[in-house]
């Protein structure tokens, strides 16, 4: 889930960041990049264009089980704090993830519901994250 608003990235990243993204992808559209990024993998997920509070509400409503939801949140507390609290409210055991855990709004959110929840957070390189009370989880 995500909207891939190429405006939120003008307005929120430095201008070095705004700069890689026009000068990797140009003016091609940022969900049919992140989709032709992942063709050969595109038979284990669902890319949804839309807020993840939306996309969930929608998808419950639909009676569709999710295993894990990626969150690429708006990066504002409250937003991602209430982002993290429907997924556990419709979809209690599903796997909650995503990135940019190094921003402040992100970060706060993510450790305040890791500790409301008892789970811990696995973190790689400092961005990307994962909360989990069951840890190690299982591969197929």
């Amino acid at each position: 889930v995500d909207t891939w608003d190429r405006d939120w990235i003008e307005r929120n990243y430095e201008k070095e960041i705004t700069e890689w993204v026009r000068d990797y992808i140009g003016e091609r559209d940022l969900y049919e990049t992140f989709l032709d990024n992942l063709k050969e993998y595109e038979h284990r997920f669902v890319a949804i264009k839309d807020t993840t509070l939306k996309a969930v509400q929608n998808l419950c409503a639909r009676g569709i089980n999710i295993d894990a939801f990626y969150v690429d949140a708006d990066h504002e507390y409250d937003s991602v704090k209430e982002d993290l609290n429907i997924i556990k409210k419709l979809y209690p055991s599903s796997i909650i993830c995503g990135d940019d855990l190094d921003f402040e709004g992100v970060g706060k959110a993510v450790n305040e519901f890791a500790e409301e929840h008892s789970q811990k957070i696995y973190s790689i390189e400092g961005s990307g994250w994962l909360l989990e009370d069951r840890w190690p989880l299982r591969y197929c």
